[in-house]
């Protein structure tokens, strides 16, 4: 079967986010205050040969989706091609406004209790306002149309020795109370986006990647109100999963969910140790049936 083309996708999708859409104004979707996650993504133009060279194998996302938050785990698999280490920097946007297929843009906000291991070390993270080197690399992606140059960004900084891999993992917690606007109508539920394509901004395709996103605090599939890719993802028991292999991803890759949850954000005390652990303890199980 021939798979949608742009225009019909993008019908398919607002008839599942908004489901008067068809009748709404004809003026494309934007969401607001999304919850986000990112493939990671180097930061400085002046290291742009060195990132030339580095390729991102594999990655594997885990995302367990609460009614009012997302917890995300990304474990990054990346190779050094060159004959020469390089140490560059890389980082997250806190918040910014993207393009996106299905939507005129989204909106994202910070994301919370943000982590990166490589091997047993903990690497410090810093604010991009607070580094020397403010500008941002020129990527064959639309990363400098996607984050305002005014806006921050969680930065480190990576070692990548000669024709070695190296696996990163980063934790994070993120907000997904939002909106969506269509022409006149606005509703209210909760969104998350897992922005692959700025994968791309690494070396050759991304060989293999898998996103698994479980419900929690009682979600069902019932809750969803939209998930994109249409085609790309599927379903078991309470998960979603998405999986690719020899991938340059583009804005057509990235994930998007719609979903009915809680309008205010994570009240009292997060204890992210607990949630990371149990992140933790459901990739062991994914990683062992792959294996």
């Amino acid at each position: 079967m021939r798979r949608p083309s742009f225009s019909s996708a993008l019908a398919l999708l607002l008839i599942h986010l908004f489901p008067s859409a068809s009748n709404a104004n004809a003026a494309a979707p934007g969401i607001w205050d999304a919850g986000h996650g990112a493939s990671i993504i180097p930061v400085f133009s002046s290291e742009a040969s060195a990132i030339a060279r580095i390729q991102m194998q594999r990655e594997l996302i885990r995302i367990d989706l609460y009614r009012n938050m997302a917890v995300v785990k990304g474990t990054y698999w990346f190779y050094n091609h060159s004959s020469t280490p390089h140490r560059i920097h890389v980082g997250y946007p806190i918040n910014g406004r993207i393009a996106a297929v299905g939507r005129e843009h989204v909106t994202f906000k910070d994301l919370y209790h943000l982590r990166v291991r490589v091997g047993d070390s903990l690497l410090p993270v810093h604010r991009l306002s607070r580094h020397p080197d403010s500008a941002l690399a020129r990527l064959p992606v639309d990363i400098v149309k996607a984050v305002r140059e005014e806006d921050d960004w969680y930065v480190w900084t990576m070692d990548f020795p000669a024709g070695v891999a190296v696996k990163v993992e980063v934790y994070f917690i993120v907000h997904t109370p939002a909106s969506l606007t269509e022409g006149y109508g606005r509703r209210e539920a909760n969104a998350f986006e897992y922005i692959l394509h700025t994968g791309s901004a690494w070396k050759d395709s991304i060989l293999s990647g898998q996103v698994v996103v479980t419900l929690k605090d009682g979600l069902r599939m019932d809750d969803l109100r939209g998930v994109y890719p249409l085609k790309k993802t599927r379903y078991s028991g309470n998960q979603i999963l998405y999986s690719f292999t020899s991938l340059k991803p583009t804005v057509e890759d990235d994930l998007l969910i719609w979903y009915d949850g809680r309008a205010e954000p994570p009240a009292g005390d997060i204890k992210p140790d607990d949630l990371f652990d149990e992140l933790d303890r459901t990739e062991l199980g994914i990683l062992e049936k792959k294996d």
